[in-house]
Order: structure tokens, then C-alpha cells, then sequence
């Protein structure tokens, strides 16, 4: 088989650790808001997981579709030491458009409310999964206390990033600044 080489790169071959896996929608509008967001935290190697809707699949997913998305997020913590999380919704999401209208909320309110359940789902299954000790013993050999794997909520909307705070069901939201 012939094959042609396209680029000319020099890639860095060591292996490295994540600052974070962050499940992100695919929709290329919200690219700039999560190149934003990584170079905002100063993040080097995060593990980008690209899906329509983001982190809705979580949710509204079909079961193989859910453990993929579950199963990334455990290979990131074994891979790569992964241990904090970042999951992403957005509004006017093409991905969400029918379950939405069927919702009767706001954007914001209905995206609240789906963040709230998928942060159960994620927070449950990575602190109960064998990859977590192994991510949790590696930090610790290296100095940094990790004693469970943190999920952080955002919404991205036309105007900014908005981290969300689950707390008993009721949610507040704080813009961050990128």
C-alpha cells in the first residue's frame, strides 16, 4: 500500500498527565468558548471529549452511547491520571432542540436541571470505578492529595461560560470570565 505523507510534525512523544477530561459538544459555534475555557485555566494536556450536546447523552443517550461516553471518562483517569471532570451543556443546542421544546423551560433552567442529573451519574460511576485508586495512588506518590475524582457543570451560552452549582437540586450559576 502507497501512502503520502501530508503533514511534516514534530510531536511530543512523552506521555502526559490531564488536567482535566472535558466533555464538550461538538457544535463548532462553541469552539472558541472552550479553547477559551482551557487556556483560561492555564490547562497544557487536557483530554477533549467531543460529542453532539455534550455531556446530554448522559442523560438522553442510548445505553451504549452512555457507557462509551462513562467508559472515556475511566480510560482518561487510567490513562492519563485524570482526576477532575468537566461537563458541558450549551443553549440553542441542535442536539437538545426536541427534548427541549417539549420541556417548557428556559434554556438555562432546563440545561440546569439535565447538569444536575449527569453530575449524579458521572460523580457515582468515576469515584466508584477501579480507575479512581489507581488515579487517586498515582497522585499520591507524586505529592498531591486527590481523594476523589471532581465533576465541574458548565453551560456555554452566546455571551459566555457559566459554571452551575449543584446544590439539593437548586442550581446557581456564575459567569466565568475567559
Amino acid at each position: 500500500m502507497k501512502k503520502e505523507k501530508l503533514l511534516d510534525l514534530q510531536l511530543n512523544k512523552e506521555h502526559y498527565n490531564a488536567e482535566a477530561a472535558i466533555v464538550w459538544c461538538f457544535d463548532a459555534r462553541h469552539k472558541p468558548s472552550y479553547d477559551a475555557l482551557v487556556a483560561q485555566r492555564g490547562y497544557r494536556n487536557p483530554d477533549p471529549i467531543f460529542v453532539a450536546g455534550g455531556a446530554k447523552d448522559i442523560i438522553h443517550g442510548e445505553d451504549a452511547i452512555k457507557e462509551y461516553l462513562l467508559w472515556l471518562l475511566a480510560a482518561s483517569m487510567k490513562l492519563h491520571n485524570t482526576h477532575h471532570i468537566i461537563l458541558m451543556m450549551h443553549t440553542d443546542c441542535g442536539a437538545y432542540k426536541d427534548i427541549y421544546a417539549k420541556s417548557g423551560q428556559d434554556w438555562h433552567d432546563f440545561l440546569n436541571g439535565d447538569l444536575s442529573k449527569a453530575h449524579e451519574i458521572v460523580e457515582s460511576y468515576c469515584n466508584s470505578h477501579p480507575n479512581a485508586e489507581v488515579c487517586k495512588k498515582y497522585w499520591a506518590a507524586n505529592g498531591k492529595a486527590v481523594d476523589r475524582i471532581t465533576v465541574e457543570l458548565v453551560i456555554a451560552d452566546f455571551d459566555g461560560i457559566y459554571r452551575v452549582f449543584p446544590s439539593e437540586f437548586l442550581l446557581e450559576k456564575e459567569k466565568l470570565t475567559v
